[in-house]
């Protein structure tokens, strides 16, 4: 994986460029698996910053998606709402397709079986984010993890970062950062 920055007088910008497995550009290869997604940035609905979560699965065929999703929207949310969509054919050149989520409209460029990365195509919306295969059901293994908590999941904005110390029954101890300039012990 590379990782790239834009910096012009067109706009200020960070990102990756990931290797796609084209073996995987085919709506049978999402069929059947849960994926976890996240997708963020700017929405003009009710504020400046949206943040949207949750999983979806593609059916059999892998076009029609069914889920359940949170929803942060200028800080108003929706918790736990039931979602369905559908996924349009995987071009086999490129690995793009439609993305809808109730009657939200993304593009989704598949990475890999695994992996899809997600932008909003409706206007004025500048969202994006990036879906992943859920490969293990079991609770994270004990040991430390670093985090990073995103300004309506823009990323490269952060408002926390931090480290926690994660026991076989939750966090144990940790600290995060937040922006700007003060910290918080976890325990």
């Amino acid at each position: 994986d590379l990782e790239l920055i834009q910096n012009d007088t067109l706009a200020n910008g960070i990102g990756s460029i990931e290797l796609q497995d084209s073996t995987a550009f085919s709506n049978s290869s999402l069929a059947n698996h849960t994926f976890a997604f996240r997708v963020g940035g700017l929405g003009n609905d009710s504020g400046p910053y949206l943040s949207r979560l949750g999983l979806f699965t593609p059916d059999s065929a892998g076009t029609s998606l069914t889920g359940r999703d949170d929803i942060s929207n200028g800080g108003v949310t929706m918790s736990n709402s039931s979602i369905t969509g559908a996924l349009g054919a995987v071009d086999s050149t490129t690995g793009r397709a439609s993305l809808a989520l109730d009657g939200a409209n993304y593009v989704a460029y598949v990475i890999s079986a695994n992996k899809l990365n997600i932008i909003s195509s409706d206007a004025p919306d500048a969202l994006a984010g990036v879906a992943e295969r859920q490969l293990a059901t079991s609770p994270a293994a004990a040991g430390g993890y670093v985090m990073a908590i995103e300004i309506g999941g823009t990323r490269g904005t952060f408002w926390i970062v931090g480290q926690l110390d994660v026991s076989g029954t939750g966090v144990a101890a940790g600290i995060l950062s937040q922006n700007p300039g003060s910290d918080l012990n976890v325990s």
